[in-house]
């Protein structure tokens, strides 16, 4: 059965939890310690009648519960997997629970517009450019706008200078991801950690952190970026490194990205560099968008190393830098080797330019469904039971 011919059923997902559900996510419901059983007839029917539960006190997937019992041999979502290849059951302490290997009423249960036939981890946010350069313009507003962005309890009518950009951000990124947490620093060094944070038990939780790294945005970052134009250490890179030293000592982050535009950007690398030195394992990868290559001048000849290092990371695929062709800014400096042109762009040096149209044809910037970068995004009906946000 096709997703459209139950669209009626689908707008019926939704879970009971506490009044604070949404301050307090729900834990992901695993099994990964005991033997799982395929949906057989039997236990479908004991999961639509409530005997066989979740394993989250509060939880119920109003999508299952009281409802026709899941044909486990059906597709209901369209996603190429059958329900039993979906819900599993397991037994813990002498009770029998279920649990998710991805939704079967969603054929993209993470949201990250990969399919779950063709996800690996089908409950766990894959990152790809398209998320890097949203978080990327995300990091350039202040604190509050970022979360009334991600709230996806309440519809976004303040739309930041009418942008589609920041509908398309509420649309696809609120439903699954958080603010963790905000640095600003006196120097100008400014950034916000995301985590993948819900509210819906078929999901992973707080597994996967961007850290989105602003660019230069106000007065006390131009000694920065004279800092670099001229071969000399910025003061921001002391900033964040540290902060990835203090990951480090308290466990903050498990599978770590980082993004940046033009400073922040310069700013990601060095992070990378730290981390990757300090032999942490969660430092998984690095976006950058027109930022400026680290260099050193006659009295700065440690950073020439420094940016070695970095140039070699690229080459072992742990960062992607992307250029624009008619950056004007960075032309002095250069970018990092191995920048992934995208040619010439309407918004020149500016972050919006991974957000026009012409991206659609750069991989990764579309995502299965997650259709045009210059658009309001994909809206997910599945979850409009849930929380009636629609925005466009």
């Amino acid at each position: 059965m096709k997703r459209n011919a139950v669209t009626g059923f689908l707008t019926s997902l939704c879970m009971l939890l506490s009044l604070s559900a949404f301050a307090m996510p729900a834990m992901a419901t695993t099994a990964d310690n005991y033997a799982k059983t395929p949906l057989t007839a039997e236990t479908a029917k004991q999961i639509a009648n409530g005997t066989i539960g979740l394993d989250l006190p509060g939880a119920l997937d109003m999508s299952l519960y009281h409802k026709k019992p899941l044909d486990p041999q059906a597709d209901l979502d369209g996603d190429g997997l059958t329900n039993s290849q979906e819900i599993y059951t397991y037994t813990k302490d002498g009770k029998t629970y279920y649990g998710y290997n991805s939704h079967p009423m969603m054929n993209d249960t993470d949201g990250d517009g990969i399919p779950d036939n063709q996800d690996s981890n089908p409950r766990r946010w894959d990152i790809s450019p398209r998320d890097m350069a949203l978080f990327s313009e995300l990091s350039y507003r202040d604190d509050n706008y970022i979360n009334k962005v991600l709230d996806y309890t309440k519809p976004l009518h303040d739309i930041y200078k009418n942008r589609s950009e920041y509908r398309l951000m509420h649309n696809e990124l609120a439903p699954f991801w958080k603010v963790k947490e905000t640095y600003h620093k006196r120097g100008g060094f400014d950034a916000v950690l995301f985590e993948n944070v819900s509210p819906y038990p078929f999901l992973e939780q707080g597994t996967v952190q961007v850290l989105a790294i602003r660019g230069t945005s106000q007065f006390n970052d131009y000694d920065d970026d004279f800092a670099i134009a001229v071969g000399h250490n910025p003061d921001q890179a002391k900033d964040v490194e540290q902060l990835i030293e203090r990951y480090g000592r308290e466990n903050t982050v498990s599978n770590l990205y980082i993004t940046g535009h033009s400073l922040g950007g310069y700013l990601a690398q060095r992070a990378l560099i730290r981390a990757k030195g300090k032999g942490y394992n969660w430092i998984k990868k690095i976006y950058t968008f027109n930022s400026p290559q680290i260099w050193g001048n006659i009295f700065n000849r440690w950073l020439r190393a420094v940016a070695n290092t970095g140039d070699k990371l690229t080459r072992e695929g742990y960062a992607v830098h992307y250029k624009v062709d008619n950056d004007k800014v960075i032309r002095s400096v250069g970018n990092f080797a191995g920048a992934i042109s995208v040619s010439n762009s309407a918004q020149g040096h500016s972050s919006r330019s991974y957000l026009e149209a012409r991206m659609n044809n750069f991989p990764g910037f579309t995502v299965g469904t997650r259709g045009d970068i210059s658009g309001t995004g994909r809206w997910m009906e599945e979850l409009n039971n849930f929380y009636d946000v629609r925005t466009f």
